[in-house]
């Protein structure tokens, strides 16, 4: 399987090895680049998964924190476990170095560090921190 390439551009080929590694990270958007497509963007889907993921538990926070904590609880703890699989990944994929979280009265900041194949990108995404986080561990 390693050795039977398949070119996907003028530059570039994957094998059915990659495939077979980065099936949860094949785009299926015809907008997203080739290399998306084939998997080969892992870090950038993980990354933009993972902001979604925190503007959703910001959304619901905000929404149904006061209409609604039991249902507020439930859905962001089910937010939670996505943060924690795709943190998980991020770190089983050797993305960027230095990922880190911290966190502070004004919320929480993860910082996925600095970017080994662009240096100069620094990535960083806030998010308000839910009341009941005070009694859990964050798993990014």
């Amino acid at each position: 399987m390693e050795a039977i390439p398949i070119d996907i551009s003028e530059n570039s080929s994957v094998t059915f090895y990659d495939i077979y590694q980065n099936c949860s990270w094949l785009s299926p958007y015809p907008k997203d680049s080739i290399e998306a497509r084939w998997g080969l963007e892992k870090c950038e889907m993980i990354h933009e998964q993972t902001r979604i993921t925190q503007n959703s538990i910001a959304f619901l926070e905000k929404t149904y924190r006061k209409k609604d904590p039991k249902y507020a609880d439930f859905t962001i703890r089910r937010q939670q476990e996505i943060l924690r699989r795709l943190n998980e990944e991020w770190k089983n994929s050797e993305c960027y170095s230095g990922a880190s979280v911290q966190t502070s009265s004004q919320g929480i900041m993860i910082t996925h560090g600095l970017s080994s194949e662009n240096p100069c990108q620094q990535v960083s995404s806030p998010l308000p921190t839910p009341s009941f986080l005070l009694a859990f561990p964050v798993g990014l």
